[in-house]
C-alpha cells in the first residue's frame, strides 16, 4: 500500500452554518436550496475571494473556507454578516437565512482540495456557540487580531468542546455589536479603485493627444495648413452638392 505524503499548514478557519436549516427545508425545500445557492454565489463568495479565502467545501447548510490570514479571516467575516442582514432586508421573516460563523487558527493536514484536523475541527465546535448573526473565534484568533481591528470582542471564557482534547479560550461578536461596526467593503474599494484607474487612463491619452495636437500645429509649415484647410473645405462643398439633388427629389 502507498504511503502519501502528509501535507501541513498553519491556516485561518472559517466555518459558517445556516442558522434552523431545518425548519427553513420543511416549510419550502426547493426555495430553501435556491436561495443559499444564490447567496453563496452573491454575497459568500465574492467576501471572502476579496480578501484571498477560498471556499473548501460546501455541504447541505455549512460553508467551511481557509484564509492565509486570521485578520483576514475576522474581516471577511464581519462583512459577511453585515452584507447578509443587507440581503435579508429584501426577503420575507421566515425566508430569512442568517448565519452563525467560527474561526480558529490552527495547523491542518491538506491535499490539493480539501484541509482536515483539529485546526477544521475547532472551527467547526465554535460555530453554534455563536450567535445568529454573529461570530465566535478563538483565543488564538483574537491573539492575531486584537490590535489590529478594531472589533469590540466579547471575552466568554474557557470551553471544552466536544471531541477536542484541550478546553478553548473563546471571544465573540454578537449581531447588534456587528451592526453597529463600518462597513469596510472591500470590493466597493476595489471597484473605486478600477473606475480611479480608468479615468486616469482616459485623462492621460486626452492629454497625449492634446500634445501630439500641439506638436502638429506647431511643425506644420503655414502652407501645409492652407492646404489641410483647403482640402477640408472642397470635401464639404463636395458632400453639400451631392445632397441637393436628394433633397429637389424629396
Amino acid at each position: 500500500m502507498s504511503r502519501e505524503h502528509v501535507r501541513r499548514r498553519l491556516e485561518a478557519i472559517m466555518f459558517a452554518d445556516v442558522v434552523g436549516y431545518s425548519r427553513l427545508t420543511g416549510q419550502d425545500e426547493v426555495g430553501t436550496w435556491r436561495r443559499l445557492r444564490l447567496l453563496i454565489r452573491d454575497v459568500v463568495r465574492p467576501e471572502v475571494t476579496t480578501r484571498a479565502g477560498r471556499i473548501v467545501r460546501l455541504k447541505g447548510d455549512g460553508i467551511l473556507v481557509e484564509f492565509p490570514s486570521a485578520v483576514e479571516a475576522v474581516a471577511s467575516a464581519v462583512a459577511l454578516q453585515q452584507a447578509m442582514a443587507l440581503w435579508n432586508l429584501n426577503s420575507a421573516h421566515v425566508q430569512r437565512i442568517e448565519l452563525r460563523i467560527g474561526i480558529n487558527l490552527g495547523d491542518v493536514i491538506t491535499n490539493d482540495e480539501d484541509i482536515h484536523g483539529d485546526g477544521v475541527n475547532i472551527a467547526c465546535r465554535l460555530e453554534p456557540l455563536a450567535e445568529p448573526g454573529g461570530i465566535c473565534i478563538s483565543a488564538t484568533v483574537y491573539e492575531h487580531v486584537r490590535a489590529k481591528l478594531p472589533f469590540p470582542f466579547e471575552h466568554r471564557g474557557e470551553r471544552t468542546l466536544k471531541n477536542i482534547a484541550a478546553p478553548v479560550q473563546i471571544y465573540s461578536l454578537g449581531p447588534e455589536i456587528i451592526a453597529g461596526l463600518p462597513r469596510d467593503d472591500a470590493r466597493s474599494d476595489a471597484s473605486n479603485k478600477s473606475w480611479l484607474r480608468l479615468i486616469a487612463a482616459f485623462a492621460v491619452a486626452c492629454l497625449c493627444t492634446a500634445a501630439l495636437w500641439m506638436l502638429w500645429q506647431h511643425l506644420t509649415t503655414p502652407s501645409e495648413k492652407v492646404v489641410t484647410k483647403t482640402a477640408s473645405h472642397d470635401f464639404a462643398v463636395r458632400m453639400i452638392s451631392r445632397l441637393r439633388p436628394l433633397n429637389r427629389t424629396r
